[in-house]
């Protein structure tokens, strides 16, 4: 919700009667006025009209939607996981729901009606939470904070900007690499080549672990798949020694101001950031 370039929410979802407070849950934000466009795809649903029909008249998107693409044997055939028809199946409803808010934006436009550009309302509901948790400062990351501006309606919450660094590749924005200040090496060389302990004696190493290492290998044998994502992460031992980042104070321009001065106002870390949280990598075992 806070995001700089706040992403459309689509939630891949089981059915209506397995999900139905999952989905309530998304309609009271888009009722408060915090989320404005959330989609949930369900494919149990869009088939649920097609489902006494043969699979030879039926429409060419919802044919052999199970079908995995990959060779047989090749890994991540599981039922949790999307094969290339399902892909193409989330596609095509993904479509169907953009043609018709299409056709009611052009209707709009021909009835030179006004078409709703209110920015998202970033005001929140007072949280939910158990009776031993105080969504005090301390837990404003999770909880927000509550308004104290005149104009806010009583027991208003808002949460705080939040700004990611990730090494996890595709990156739009956000590289952690470029936060790197010293510490570090093997950025410039290929993920999948081996390190050896050597490298971990002059500081940390960006890596992939070992069992996504593997799983990469797996997949080259049948030319990735598709794949693009890479899980890749800064690895250290003890010997490793600091790892040191410059991380900026994005969206306090009075601050980024007053240290630009000749008088080198001095800041704590405290006046730009409530929370750092630093995430570890996820290795399967």
């Amino acid at each position: 919700l806070t995001l700089r370039r706040k992403p459309m929410m689509i939630v891949k979802d089981t059915g209506r009667n397995i999900a139905a407070r999952r989905r309530e849950l998304l309609q009271d934000y888009v009722d408060f006025g915090v989320l404005k466009d959330p989609v949930v795809l369900s494919i149990e649903d869009a088939m649920e009209e097609f489902a006494t029909l043969s699979e030879d008249i039926l429409p060419i998107g919802l044919r052999e939607w199970r079908k995995f693409g990959a060779p047989k044997g090749a890994p991540g055939q599981a039922p949790h996981h999307p094969g290339v028809k399902e892909h193409e199946l989330l596609g095509w409803l993904l479509a169907m729901h953009f043609l018709a808010s299409l056709e009611l934006v052009a209707s709009d436009l021909v009835m030179d009606a006004n078409v709703d550009k209110d920015p998202y309302n970033l005001v929140m509901p007072p949280p939910i939470y158990s009776k031993n948790v105080n969504p005090s400062e301390l837990l404003s990351l999770f909880f927000g904070t509550e308004m104290s501006s005149h104009n806010a309606t009583p027991m208003s919450w808002e949460m705080g900007p939040v700004y990611c660094r990730t090494t996890y590749d595709p990156i739009l924005n956000g590289k952690l690499q470029d936060m790197v200040r010293s510490g570090s090496l093997g950025e410039d060389l290929d993920v999948m080549l081996p390190r050896g302990a050597k490298f971990y004696k002059h500081g940390w190493v960006l890596d992939l672990g070992k069992s996504e290492k593997l799983a990469k290998k797996m997949l080259q044998r049948y030319g990735g798949l598709g794949y693009i994502d890479s899980k890749q992460a800064y690895y250290g031992i003890y010997g490793s020694g600091s790892l040191e980042l410059f991380i900026p104070c994005l969206g306090r321009d009075d601050i980024s101001q007053s240290m630009e001065n000749e008088d080198m106002v001095k800041h704590r870390a405290r006046d730009c950031f409530k929370h750092l949280v630093v995430c570890e990598v996820n290795e399967k075992h």
